[in-house]
Parts: C-alpha cells; structure tokens; sequence
C-alpha cells in the first residue's frame, strides 16, 4: 500500500495526541511540524527504494492460512485433523502410460526378431511419436490417420481402417493398441489370409520380418504397410536404431539373469582365464 495523504495525517495526530493537552506554542508546533515532516520523507523514502527494487508488500494473511498456521497450536490434533491435513497434503500424480514398452511387449507376444520389432517400432515412432494408439493425425482433411500405424480410409476405402474395422467386427473386439498390432501381425504374418494388403505384398513383408535386418525392415514396413505420401526415412532409420540397442541391452540383462538363476548366482568374469566365483 502506498504511502499518501491520509498517512501523513495520522502522523501529526499521533504527535499530538502523545502531548494530551499540552499547549502546543509556535516553536512547540514548529518542532511538531518538522518531526512529522521527517517521519514522513522516511516513510516515503522507504517505499521509494521498496519499488526500485522491486519489493512487494507481503498481503495480508488470510484468515484460511491464519487458521491452517495455528491449528493444533496448544493442543494435540485429533486422528480426524490429522487425517484431513494428511489428504490435502497428498498429491495424486497420474502416470502416463508407457505405450513404447506396452507396444514392444505386444509384439515380442509374435515371436518376432529384434531386428523386426525395431524396424516396426521405427516405423511406428514417426506415425505416433508416443506409441498412444488413441494418436490422430493432425490434419485439416477429414480423413484422418489413427492409431499406431495411422490407418486411414484412403481413396476409394482401400486404406486399412475399414478392413482394420472390419477385423474388429468380425472378431467382436474394442479398438486397443493390443488389436491395432493383432490386426497387422494377422495381415503380414499370415498372406492367404491378408484381405487389405494381399497376398503377394504380405508374403514379401512376411519374409522381411523373418530374415531381414534393422534397415531392411524399416524400409520394407515403410513401402508396403505404411505408404505415407511423405516418408522421413531417416527419422525412422534413427527410430528402429534406437529400439534395436534398447532391446540387445534388455536381452543382454535377462541371459545374465537367466545364467545366474541356473548356476546359483555364479559369474564367470574371465572364462578364459578364472574359474566363476559367487557374489
């Protein structure tokens, strides 16, 4: 609050209220005069240098904050105060999922290789940087791209979403990241069945997921399965790398796992040159 006029005649009355009914003589109010004078060019001289540097006036308390401040102030708080203190306090922190893992386990459920999960995942972090298979393509155009996979109409209805819906009709399931990958497994990894892709294009992409490696999957995902009008080859390359190197360091730890639980928690360091020795 700043200081103004109504300050400075609360000064005055405060001096001459502390001399009662002391006649007050001309060198008496002149002396009065000059200390309020003073008073006040402190008072303002105070607030001059508070707003060159910027010094807030702290508010007034509230009366909630002066009631929170004093509670349990002389006495013990009982098991209902304390309850309530204790869930006001608490903060509910809701995890987003992790869809990458969720959708490198669903496809590690197929028995794939790395190389084809990486190459697929490559694919999938350029159409859904997240995984989220609730992810929509940020168009003006009303046919949107959804999911995983970004399955579309496409012209004349030959995209993968009416067959994708299709999928989920005749097996009487939900939309989930779980089917979006079933639905793509059962058109790649099964041809005489594949009714979006064909027979020719899901056997090709078949034999790529079964024999081929980081980059030939990425591309090979990319031409046949994918088929964006723009491909950013290199973000995807970059995508499937980065997945690969996670999954051989996944596969390294659980071998070791895998090799202390059968040896009883044995180490070799230096087969070559040491015998195992326990930790």
């Amino acid at each position: 609050m700043f200081f103004g006029e109504k300050d400075a005649q609360q000064i005055v009355s405060d001096e001459l209220r502390k001399r009662g009914s002391e006649k007050v003589s001309g060198e008496g109010l002149s002396s009065l005069l000059g200390k309020a004078k003073s008073l006040i060019v402190n008072k303002v001289n105070r607030q001059t240098e508070n707003i060159k540097n910027n010094i807030q006036q702290p508010e007034e308390e509230s009366i909630e904050s002066q009631l929170e401040n004093t509670a349990g102030v002389g006495r013990e708080l009982t098991e209902e105060e304390l309850r309530k203190k204790q869930e006001e306090k608490k903060e509910i922190v809701k995890e987003k999922p992790d869809y990458i893992t969720q959708t490198i386990k669903t496809l590690e459920n197929y028995n794939l290789p790395i190389d084809a999960i990486a190459g697929i995942m490559g694919n999938i972090l350029v159409e859904a940087p997240t995984a989220d298979p609730k992810t929509i393509e940020k168009t003006t155009k009303k046919d949107k791209g959804r999911g995983l996979f970004q399955y579309s109409t496409g012209t004349d209805k030959k995209g993968a979403l009416p067959f994708y819906k299709d999928y989920l009709e005749e097996n009487n399931l939900q939309d989930s990241l779980e089917n979006q990958i079933g639905f793509a497994m059962k058109e790649i990894m099964n041809p005489r069945e594949s009714k979006w892709l064909g027979y020719n294009q899901a056997n090709k992409l078949k034999k790529l997921l079964q024999k081929g490696n980081v980059s030939q999957v990425t591309k090979g995902f990319l031409k046949i399965f994918e088929k964006p009008k723009v491909e950013h080859l290199q973000r995807r390359l970059d995508n499937a790398s980065t997945i690969y190197q996670r999954l051989i360091n996944e596969q390294g730890e659980r071998v070791e796992n895998l090799m202390k639980k059968q040896t009883g928690g044995m180490v070799e360091k230096d087969p070559y040159k040491r015998q195992p020795r326990f930790i």
